[in-house]
């Protein structure tokens, strides 16, 4: 009898190594150190007014990236982030503001303390077999075919403290798609959290065009149907994106559009355009929006209901590029104005610049980019 069991154990010892060593491992570490000085011109919100007042922060964050692939079809996916910030200079008074997590279960706490803050955006296992692939767990949903303004691309986070803005957040999920052919798939889901829901999507390919087709759950009420389309012309892309937004308790619907289109010309210079149209926003009283249930969900971010953006870009060597771009609310003609640089310094650390210049004919809450600030980063990414 202690024989059989010495056998048995070493059996499920041999079994457990060979399994450990046909393990495979991809791990990465992203290091970055930003500043981000902004300034805030006095305010007007109602009849109150807020005085003007600076502030720049600095803050460095590492994430730590694992791909564990424990078998052909099986895979272990999981990112970390911590990170540490600072106010090296201030005047006035100035603070981050955001909201409780959506679409997430449970969480780590976000604030460790004051100054050092923690997130965990990916942890789920993916599964790839003949009957479509499946992954569970905290991932990255991301929907549509707009650019810009995409009226389908809901399905996010809203975190109190943003490590990196760059990269997309996970949500709590289960995922499953299905191949339909070359061209053509079927996938559906089930979102976990403070908010529920569920969405289902079909993409294919007619005419040389890709056609995406969203249906999205959120809680009881709030349902969101799109159609996209994504093709072009010789060499013009040109897209489409147009959902509609039901809210079944308000027995109210909205209609939210976007049209674009991008070209390269003289081989380099890349230019994208988009007009968008928010019908669920207001033209002048912008506070009126927060009542709507989509806005408290955060699936709209724009208050206005007309829009117009622009982004040129153009590679000034193999390691630099620029761009600069801007928004347009058509309604009250606020805009925001916003450029960038980009230059690697080697194939491990790459060096960004951006700015961003809100314009509008007052800084008062009458005007949608007239409470923004003016802001700008400084960022240094490393990649190992």
């Amino acid at each position: 009898m202690k024989h059989a069991k010495k056998s048995y154990l070493l059996a499920l010892a041999t079994l457990i190594s060979n399994f450990a060593w046909a393990i495979e491992i991809e791990q990465s570490v992203d290091l970055s150190l930003k500043f981000v000085p902004s300034w805030q011109p006095e305010l007007t919100i109602g009849s109150l007014t807020v005085a003007d007042h600076y502030q720049t922060n600095a803050q460095t964050d590492a994430f730590w990236n694992i791909n564990a692939y424990l078998t052909d079809a099986l895979t272990l996916n999981a990112r970390y982030g911590l990170a540490a910030a600072a106010i090296l200079d201030q005047a006035g008074s100035s603070h981050n503001s955001g909201s409780a997590e959506d679409f997430r279960l449970d969480d780590l706490p976000s604030e460790i303390d004051p100054t050092y803050h923690q997130t965990l955006d990916l942890l789920n296992v993916s599964f790839y077999s003949q009957f479509g692939d499946y992954v569970i767990g905290r991932q990255a949903i991301s929907f549509g075919q707009a650019k810009f303004f995409s009226p389908i691309d809901v399905i996010y986070p809203k975190t109190l403290f943003a490590i990196d803005s760059n990269y997309r957040p996970g949500v709590d999920a289960m995922r499953v798609t299905w191949p339909l052919g070359a061209t053509s798939e079927l996938d559906g889901g089930a979102l976990f959290g403070e908010e529920t829901g569920g969405f289902l999507r079909y993409k294919t390919n007619i005419l040389n065009a890709d056609w995406e087709a969203i249906g999205i759950q959120l809680n009881r009420d709030n349902a969101i149907m799109s159609l996209g389309t994504n093709g072009g012309v010789g060499s013009i892309g040109l897209w489409q994106e147009s959902a509609w937004l039901l809210d079944q308790a308000a027995d109210q619907s909205w209609l939210r559009s976007t049209i674009g289109a991008d070209y390269t010309f003289f081989d380099d210079w890349y230019v994208a355009g988009e007009l968008h149209y928010n019908g669920i926003g207001e033209v002048k009283n912008y506070a009126l929006n927060s009542e709507k249930s989509f806005y408290q969900l955060g699936s709209v971010i724009p208050q206005g209901r007309w829009y117009s953006s622009v982004q040129l870009s153009y590679p000034i060597n193999i390691v630099t590029a620029i761009s600069v771009g801007a928004t347009v609310n058509l309604n009250d003609y606020s805009s925001l104005l916003n450029s960038a640089l980009r230059f690697d310094a080697s194939d491990s650390l790459t060096i960004n610049a951006s700015l961003l210049v809100p314009m509008a004919a007052d800084y008062s809450d009458e005007y949608e980019y007239g409470v923004y600030p003016f802001s700008g980063v400084i960022k240094l990414d490393w990649v190992f």
